[in-house]
């Protein structure tokens, strides 16, 4: 008797140790199942997301380009043409008006230059002269004084 008993409660020991592996077994089972569902949601989910945006943003670049007429394409690249051509002709003409006023600059620079350097020679030439005659007075007032 005793040693049936014993083999009994060694079965219902091992029964027991089993079914709590197998509970704590399927426990751990449903939480990994449930959290592959949640990130398997989660992934979908950002996924649908990213589709939504993009199909979002297709559907919006399709309305602006369906919403804009060719004529009013066309009016705005003339627009933009046009503006850049300004832009192109207004830098062109303050590029102009700035080598216009380098070059007068130096151009002006230059003359005062050699109207500086003219006028000396003019005074250094006058000077010259009145010298000459000065001396050319002196030679000849001693000439008269010598021939008197």
């Amino acid at each position: 008797m005793p040693l049936r008993r014993e083999a009994e409660d060694e079965v219902q020991m091992k029964e027991r140790r089993n079914s709590k592996v197998s509970r704590m077994a399927a426990r751990s089972y449903a939480d990994d199942e449930e959290q592959m569902n949640l990130r398997w949601k989660t992934n979908a989910s950002k996924m649908a997301a990213r589709c939504e945006a993009d199909e979002e943003e297709q559907r919006i670049l399709r309305r602006n380009t369906n919403i804009r007429p060719e004529a009013e394409d066309k009016k705005q690249m003339n627009l933009r043409r046009n503006t850049n051509t300004n832009r192109r002709v207004a830098i062109r003409e303050a590029e102009d008006e700035e080598q216009t006023n380098s070059r007068m600059k130096t151009k002006a620079g230059r003359m005062a230059a050699r109207c500086e350097t003219e006028k000396e020679e003019q005074r250094n030439l006058i000077r010259n002269t009145n010298a000459s005659k000065m001396v050319a007075r002196y030679k000849a007032k001693d000439e008269m004084e010598m021939n008197s």
